[in-house]
């Protein structure tokens, strides 16, 4: 059974770097889901002084914990060229609810303005990932391990 680090580098995958939009869109997301993901379970504190202050911590960390995972599988995804069509309805599923859940919640004064912020970033992805679907059904390796 390979290590995880022998997935990541897989010899068969062709030239490094990324290579279509599918790709460079799955990494960003990807690195920014990890990035939100993991500033909430390492400081909730300061994630909750720029996002406002919140009642369940328990909760946005859970929150947190799911879109860090995300996040790495996105990246995972990108950096091995393994676009399939379910990491792009992953993609469009997560930037519509998160996004949806912005509006409605800063809409309803739940959620302070910054989330709007947030809501235009998953707006653009979900626009970007409709747009490049079709680079999310190639696979140009099939193997997981």
């Amino acid at each position: 059974m390979k290590s995880y680090t022998a997935i990541l580098r897989d010899k068969r995958r062709t030239p490094p770097g990324l290579s279509s939009v599918a790709e460079w869109l799955a990494a960003g997301q990807g690195f920014y889901y990890f990035a939100t993901g993991l500033w909430s379970l390492v400081s909730v504190s300061s994630f909750m002084a720029v996002t406002g202050p919140k009642t369940d911590r328990w909760l946005v960390q859970v929150v947190g914990a799911l879109v860090l995972v995300i996040g790495v599988v996105f990246l995972v995804a990108a950096l091995r060229s393994v676009l399939s069509l379910e990491l792009g309805l992953l993609m469009v599923g997560s930037s519509l609810a998160l996004g949806l859940i912005d509006v409605v919640y800063v809409l309803k004064g739940v959620l302070p303005p910054i989330y709007t912020v947030d809501a235009i970033e998953e707006f653009a992805v979900l626009l970007l990932c409709l747009a490049f679907l079709h680079q999310f059904t190639h696979r140009r390796h099939s193997t997981f391990v």
